[in-house]
């Protein structure tokens, strides 16, 4: 009987740090979203890129093409807000031969401190 309930209460124990670690998981969080598209440009070609936030790296190479990867991550404390925020980025891409536009559209909404810079990075 005495081994019964030592199982019980490591299971319990258990279940209750298994609860605990989930709820981490949803109050503080990170969410993430890569992107990876390529596109044909003819050599001599006009790229345009607006972003407000994170950081760019451009590397040449000897193809008329143009390999996009963007890694976007929000963090928040609150996961749910985090994938919220993450659900409204969207790159919004015009291509052509001759050009390739790419703005990255952020949401509009401000986080408690007024301001939404610190959510992206």
């Amino acid at each position: 009987m005495k081994k019964l309930r030592q199982q019980l209460l490591l299971g319990s124990g258990l279940g209750l740090l298994s609860l605990l670690w989930l709820t981490s998981q949803v109050i503080a969080g990170t969410a993430r979203k890569e992107i990876n598209q390529t596109f044909d440009l003819r050599q001599g070609g006009e790229i345009s890129l607006k972003n407000t936030r994170g950081r760019i790296e451009i590397t040449s190479w000897d193809n008329e093409q143009v390999k996009l990867r963007a890694v976007i991550t929000v963090k928040h404390r609150n996961r749910r807000i985090a994938d919220e925020y993450m659900e409204e980025v969207h790159l919004d891409i015009n291509d052509g031969r001759d050009y390739l536009e790419i703005d990255v559209d952020y949401p509009h909404k401000r986080s408690s401190n007024g301001g939404i810079s610190s959510l992206f990075s």
